[in-house]
C-alpha cells in the first residue's frame, strides 16, 4: 500500500503555482517568513524531468526571483540554485521517489546547498561577527524550516486525504 504519488509521476503546475504564490505574497506578511517556498518545486522538477530540463527550469526560476531582488545582480540567484541543483542530484539515486520522506529531505538537502552556494557567491551575506551563528541558522535551522514546509503543504494533504478515503470506503 503506497501513502503517496511517487514523485516522478506528480504534477508541477499546482505545486509551482502555489510555491510563486507564496514567494510573491510572503513579503506582505506582518511576520518575515525566510522560508525559501521554491525549493520542493525544484526538487519535484528534479524527479520528474531529465536532469538538463531540471537544471534549465531551476536557473530561469532564479532568474525570475532575481527580477524582484533588490540585492543581487541578474543571474546570481539562477547560478546559486543550479549549482545547489547539481549538488543535489546524486542523491536522487539513494532516495527513492516513492517514500513519503523523500521530498521533505531532499528539499533539505537543496535548502542546505544553496545557502552554501549562496554564502559563496555572495560574500556579505553571512555577518563577518556571528558566523557560526548565521552558518548554523542559515545552514541547518532554515532548510529544516523548508523541509518542514514541503511535508505540511506537499505530502501530509495528501497522506490525510488518503487514509480518510480508505477509512470512509472501508465503512461504506
Amino acid at each position: 500500500m503506497q501513502l503517496i504519488t511517487p514523485l516522478s509521476r506528480r504534477k508541477l503546475k499546482w505545486p509551482l503555482f502555489i510555491s510563486l504564490l507564496l514567494t510573491l505574497l510572503a513579503p506582505a506578511a506582518p511576520i518575515p517568513l525566510p522560508i525559501f517556498f521554491l525549493s520542493p518545486c525544484i526538487v519535484l522538477a528534479l524527479y520528474r524531468f531529465k536532469f538538463a530540463k531540471a537544471f534549465m527550469f531551476t536557473f530561469f526560476l532564479g532568474l525570475f526571483l532575481d527580477l524582484f531582488s533588490l540585492e543581487t545582480r541578474l543571474g546570481l540567484i539562477g547560478t546559486a540554485l543550479a549549482l545547489s541543483l547539481a549538488a543535489v542530484s546524486p542523491f536522487k539515486k539513494v532516495l527513492f521517489a516513492d517514500q513519503f520522506y523523500t521530498l521533505p529531505l531532499m528539499t533539505f538537502l537543496f535548502s542546505f546547498f544553496a545557502t552554501m552556494a549562496t554564502s559563496v557567491l555572495f560574500p556579505g551575506v553571512l555577518d563577518a561577527e556571528f558566523v557560526g551563528k548565521a552558518l548554523f541558522t542559515e545552514g541547518l535551522i532554515m532548510p529544516f524550516a523548508d523541509a518542514c514546509y514541503a511535508f505540511t503543504v506537499f505530502i501530509l494533504p495528501e497522506i490525510l486525504y488518503g487514509l480518510t478515503y480508505r477509512l470512509i470506503r472501508r465503512n461504506a
